[in-house]
């Protein structure tokens, strides 16, 4: 609780604490001291007393015993002064005439006594006791409460020391005749020399004395306490004055110089106290020297900031300076090569036109490689928080890397948790880059086998907080692993996989290409997204990547429900590969279907031979020794007629099959939402499914577009993109007018209305930004054209700057020709002209 004292009320509360610790112990001491004053008191009473009387004892034995022996023995009464106690006693009743004496008490108690009146009580008996148990015990002094009043008492031991006694105490035959027939003969009697048989005591009264002791006791202490109250109360203000004012003083400005950094007016407001020759006017000085060496250090900081804000300034212009004017050439590059791969080309000049879009997609995947990594190192990579399909991210994810599978003819596949939930909320980007990295160093790093990307998952417990009435999403630990039958990982180069541009080896390097960022920057984004990222590897048999995300669920919803026409369904399911075969039927059992798996086409064969009642079958059409298709045949030929789905590849193009049977194709990697709707197809006799072979894999031909109507103006300064974007609408079935900056969009706005502006950022005279903001000044939301930005900006926020400014659609370059179609795709026509 000190802790949060300030330093004035810490002084005053260790100054109480002192005068308080002071007065109690100060009282303490007193109080004994004066206890013992008063007790010596008593004590010296008790001693003058005892010595009175045992001078009168010692009279009445020598000198009034002897002259009345005589009488003693012819008397019929009994001589009562030749008795020592007997005069002692009355000559103590004579000191109690004195009101100084009157409560005072005398006492010779005895065990065995010849006057009753002398018999000793419990605790008089007590203290005969202790001084026979200890002869060396000459005195006992202590507290004694009687009659409701306190005593001091003072007791020593009674011996016979003189035979005289023993004449009346010894034996009874002895003793005088009258003292028998006045007390008897059965007490008083049997004493021996030196015994202990009694306890002279002395009864001082104790309460006026203690009474006496506690009133000097409370006006020393009244004395004291003033005193030492005013000397405390001096030191504190002394205290307050000369260190906690000063240091008050010093502790407003650190405050004041620290919040408004001022220079000069802290230290010439210390100059009084600086002149201080004590440790406060050192301190002030110190301050004073720290004050300066700090205004000068911040203002070295402040430059160094400037220049270091400086130079994020420029590194982040010359990045989005490098990536715009890399990105625009590129552009024009990429598209010109797919336009190019679309016309008549000999096979020599297919494989250099394949060879120059190849190396522009590395360099692209470079190029945002950097930008990512920039994005991470200076905290600007916002994730999203979106609801998206799972099992499509995977499946998006795969397909962009089957062409790079089917080419070193390896099987992509995943493995999905179906007690997963349907739909998560995430970003889905980040995750769909991590998947396709992974899955792509798994195919750059195996030659012969498979790539397998399995998904399973648990609930995370979470506190159970209520908002909005409604109870929180649930909470998912997702785990991925990328498993491939590489070349796997030496165990002591493991530690550089997730460093940045470091490769495992200079070999590896050279024959596999990469920049060391994609493992690195992979690794960031799962921390990002409230995971990490492992490996698992051995050297010649393969590499298993582990990567946990958290993910909330979309909706409390089920996992995927099988399909009602598929239910108790028989598949026969023919799969040379063990992984896919396995991730086949996890799929089919989850749909209710009764799965028999056959791991060759000869073993599948053997499967009909049995006349098992198979409603249809899943071929893979790529296997050895037979393929599917003439598998297919081969069925066909046994007179037993099954609908079936071929699990294809794009090298499988050139396969035949004589099956008459209804047949489908699905395009590996796997899409199962596909797959289950095509299955559905077959089990309901669809016969536009059949004969046709091989509809997904046709040559793509030019589709007609979404909206013919659309009138488009494309903003583009480079003449090469204009060019390209013309090339690629019209391919899609659109024309369009060009113009090469914001002016001319606002000059041909003003003749014609137009339903799309595709808006380049970066033109000259007006930019497009600029020319997008005045287009909605000037126009109303129904008049005004769907604005889509194809810009080369792809630094962070550049796609909320164009939103911002008000453009519908963002599209980096280079430009996808599928995300343009997907862009357009989204565009209407305009209802009636423009004013």
């Amino acid at each position: 609780m000190t802790r949060t004292f300030k330093l004035g009320p810490k002084f005053t509360l260790l100054l109480t604490l002192i005068f308080l610790g002071g007065t109690i112990f100060s009282g303490f001491v007193l109080s004994n001291a004066l206890q013992h004053e008063a007790e010596q008191e008593m004590a010296d009473r008790a001693e003058i007393l005892i010595q009175t009387m045992n001078a009168v004892r010692n009279y009445t034995s020598s000198h009034v015993k002897p002259q009345l022996t005589q009488q003693l023995q012819t008397s019929p009464e009994f001589v009562k002064e030749t008795v020592p106690a007997y005069s002692a006693r009355e000559v103590f009743e004579a000191f109690r005439q004195s009101p100084k004496y009157t409560h005072f008490l005398y006492r010779e108690a005895t065990l065995n006594p010849t006057n009753p009146r002398d018999q000793a009580d419990e605790f008089e008996t007590d203290i005969i006791a202790q001084f026979r148990q200890n002869t060396q015990l000459k005195e006992l002094q202590g507290y004694r409460l009687q009659k409701g009043e306190q005593f001091f008492y003072m007791a020593r031991p009674l011996a016979i020391r003189q035979a005289s006694c023993l004449e009346c105490h010894g034996n009874p035959q002895k003793a005088p005749v009258s003292m028998r027939q006045t007390y008897g003969d059965q007490n008083g009697f049997g004493w021996q020399m030196n015994e202990i048989i009694a306890a002279q005591t002395i009864y001082v009264p104790a309460g006026e004395v203690l009474a006496r002791g506690q009133r000097s006791l409370l006006m020393v202490m009244s004395i004291f306490s003033s005193i030492f109250a005013v000397v405390v109360l001096l030191i504190n203000l002394l205290l307050k004055r000369t260190v906690i004012r000063p240091l008050k003083q010093l502790t407003q400005l650190a405050r004041r110089f620290r919040t408004t950094q001022e220079a000069l007016q802290p230290h010439q407001s210390l100059t009084h106290l600086a002149q201080r020759p004590d440790e406060p006017g050192q301190l002030a000085r110190a301050f004073q020297q720290m004050a300066h060496e700090v205004t000068a250090r911040e203002a070295s900081l402040n430059r160094a900031r400037e220049a270091a804000e400086a130079a994020v300034v420029a590194k982040s212009e010359f990045l989005a300076t490098v990536s715009h004017e890399i990105r625009t050439p590129m552009n024009g590059v990429l598209g010109m090569t797919n336009l190019l791969l679309d016309t008549p080309l000999t096979t020599q000049q297919s494989l250099f036109v394949d060879t120059i879009r190849k190396s522009g997609d590395a360099l692209l995947t470079l190029i945002n490689d950097i930008l990512d990594f920039s994005k991470i190192e200076s905290g600007k990579l916002a994730l999203e928080k979106q609801p998206f399909h799972l099992a499509t991210c995977i499946e998006d994810s795969l397909e962009l890397l089957s062409s790079k599978a089917a080419e070193k003819n390896l099987e992509l596949l995943y493995q999905l948790d179906p007690t997963l939930p349907l739909t998560l909320t995430g970003d889905v980007t980040r995750l769909r880059q991590i998947l396709v990295n992974l899955v792509g160093n798994a195919l750059k790093f195996t030659e012969v086998g498979e790539v397998v990307v399995s998904v399973s998952g648990q609930p995370v417990k979470q506190a159970a907080t209520v908002e909005n009435n409604q109870p929180p999403a649930a909470l998912y630990q997702l785990a991925f692993a990328v498993r491939d039958t590489g070349i796997g990982i030496p165990p002591d180069k493991r530690d550089r996989l997730f460093k940045l541009f470091s490769q495992i080896d200079s070999s590896t390097s050279r024959r596999y290409g990469g920049t060391g960022l994609g493992l690195a920057i992979c690794q960031r984004l799962c921390k990002l997204m409230g995971g990490d990222i492992w490996v698992e590897s051995e050297v010649d048999r393969g590499s298993t990547f582990h990567f946990t995300l958290l993910i909330e669920s979309a909706v409390a919803e089920p996992a995927s429900q099988p399909l009602s026409q598929m239910a108790d369904k028989r598949v026969l399911i023919v799969d040379d590969n063990a992984a896919s075969r396995k991730a086949l039927t996890t799929w089919a059992t989850a749909q209710k279907l009764s799965v028999v798996a056959a791991r060759s086409p000869y073993e599948a064969l053997g499967w009909m031979a049995q006349n098992l009642p198979f409603d249809l079958a899943i071929i893979d059409a790529h296997m050895p020794e037979m393929n599917g298709f003439e598998l297919a045949s081969a069925i066909a030929d046994m007179g037993k007629p099954l609908p079936i789905v071929f699990l294809v590849t794009a090298d499988s193009t050139h396969l035949t099959s004589r099956s008459q049977s209804l047949t489908a194709v699905v395009k590996k990697p796997v899409r199962y939402a596909q797959l289950a709707t095509t299955l559905s197809q077959l089990l309901a006799g669809d016969a536009a499914l059949s004969p046709t072979l091989f509809p997904s894999l046709a040559i793509a031909q030019t589709q007609p577009p979404a909206n013919p109507a659309l009138r488009i103006l494309v903003a583009e300064d480079n003449l090469v993109n204009q060019q390209l974007a013309l090339l690629w609408l019209e391919k899609m079935g659109y024309r369009a007018d060009v113009v090469s900056n914001g002016l001319e969009v606002l000059e041909a706005l003003s003749r014609q209305p137009y339903d799309v502006v595709l808006m380049d950022v970066h033109m000259p005279e007006m930019d497009g930004l600029s020319a997008t903001q005045e287009i909605c000044r000037r126009l109303d939301a129904r008049q005004r054209p769907r604005i889509i930005a194809m810009t080369a900006n792809a630094m962070p926020g550049d796609d909320q700057k164009c939103l911002q400014a008000g453009m519908d659609d963002y599209i980096s370059k280079p430009i996808r020709f599928e995300e343009l179609l997907a862009a357009l795709g989204q565009c209407r026509p305009l209802a009636g002209d423009r004013l």
